[in-house]
């Protein structure tokens, strides 16, 4: 009897599955463009994860001399009954930069102004940090470029705890005193960050990772790239939080960067 063909050998093929992973984080390739004369940008409400206490928010700005009242940034609650009443405003005229701050409910507001004026046309780091909370009393206190400017002290405790939302560019629910500038990654923490975290953000000039910056454990919790990661043309998607970012009146992605 002849013998039985010889079968080919089974050959073991090591299975590897696919992980996906999330895209490694890269310096910005953009900005949003502000023209100084209707264009801002508005945050969704962001009182779930900040909750009107302790907080802090970073970013990158390029902004020329002013003309008038420039405000580069507003927080606070969306129905204030006036433009004053804000968590934080920082704006600039020609020669002047200056901060406000309130209860964000009945007014009594605060005011520091620091001459001359921050913005000097350049890319620069800004941060603003907030100790005051519902219940406490704290200091809120403006960086640029690493360094502590303006101080608002003892800043009053928090009265309205409807909403919290953050205009660019513009002062407010009041609609005037937009600000001619470019902005981007713009991040919000929910805790107030030392001076030596915020100097690490700054990073000599160069810009870095929010949620890998030395001395900073603590992720943020909204993150927006200005730019970098949209949905059509005037929505800037939060890396972080899902709470997205309009833009309005024109204001647009710019190449220029810090």
């Amino acid at each position: 009897m002849g013998r039985a063909p010889l079968r080919p050998a089974l050959r073991a093929y090591a299975h590897t599955p696919t992980v996906e992973t999330a895209a490694a984080w890269a310096a910005p390739t953009s900005s949003i463009a502000f023209d100084g004369s209707n264009d801002y940008a508005l945050t969704g409400d962001m009182a779930a994860s900040i909750s009107q206490g302790a907080h802090s928010v970073s970013w990158w700005m390029k902004a020329g001399t002013a003309s008038s009242w420039d405000a580069y940034i507003w927080a606070g609650p969306a129905g204030g009954v006036h433009y004053n009443y804000q968590r934080f405003l920082a704006a600039s005229t020609s020669t002047t930069t200056r901060t406000k701050t309130s209860n964000g409910a009945t007014g009594g507001f605060g005011s520091e102004d620091h001459s001359p004026a921050l913005n000097d046309g350049t890319w620069q780091h800004w941060c603003y940090t907030c100790a005051a909370t519902s219940s406490s009393t704290g200091d809120i206190i403006l960086y640029v470029d690493g360094q502590a400017e303006i101080t608002e002290a003892s800043s009053p405790t928090w009265d309205n705890t409807a909403d919290f939302i953050m205009y660019l560019a513009r002062w407010g629910t009041y609609a005037g005193d937009y600000a001619a500038c470019n902005i981007a990654e713009v991040t919000v923490w929910n805790y107030e960050l030392s001076g030596t975290q915020v100097g690490n953000l700054h990073n000599s000039g160069t810009p870095t990772n929010p949620q890998d910056t030395t001395g900073i454990s603590t992720d943020p919790v909204h993150y927006w790239r200005m730019g970098s990661n949209m949905s059509g043309s005037s929505t800037v998607l939060d890396e972080l939080g899902g709470v997205n970012l309009e833009l309005y009146n024109g204001a647009a992605t710019s190449t220029d960067v810090p």
